[in-house]
């Protein structure tokens, strides 16, 4: 199977010369944006080159944004010994937690 390599190209649009960086997206297939100057097509192109050298193809596809926000989830969770899969699953999450809780107050739990 072929992957999308990060790079550069001209294009045009409407008989407009512009630069397109394309990069992988998670789990397949491409993301692309457009650029009027070359030169801010190739500082995005050396933003998402370090993206992937610091965080995989996978983990570019995240934003700063999102990346913060995993962060903060993971840390508020982590007391808990749970994922964020975990906590999307919420039924489960909130019984396991209440049930560590109360263990952890001295309060049995009968299994449900």
């Amino acid at each position: 199977m072929r992957t999308t390599a990060t790079k550069i190209r001209e294009i045009t649009i409407e008989g407009k010369t512009f630069y397109e960086v394309q990069w992988p997206k998670s789990p397949k297939g491409r993301n692309r944006q457009a650029f009027r100057q070359k030169t801010e097509a190739e500082t995005f192109l050396k933003q998402k080159l370090a993206e992937q050298r610091n965080y995989g193809i996978a983990g570019s596809g995240f934003n700063l944004n999102q990346r913060v926000e995993y962060l903060e989830c993971a840390d508020k969770l982590a007391p808990f010994n749970a994922t964020l899969r975990d906590a999307n699953n919420k039924r489960t999450f909130v019984c396991n937690v209440h049930s560590s809780v109360l263990t952890k107050v001295g309060v049995s739990v009968a299994p449900s």
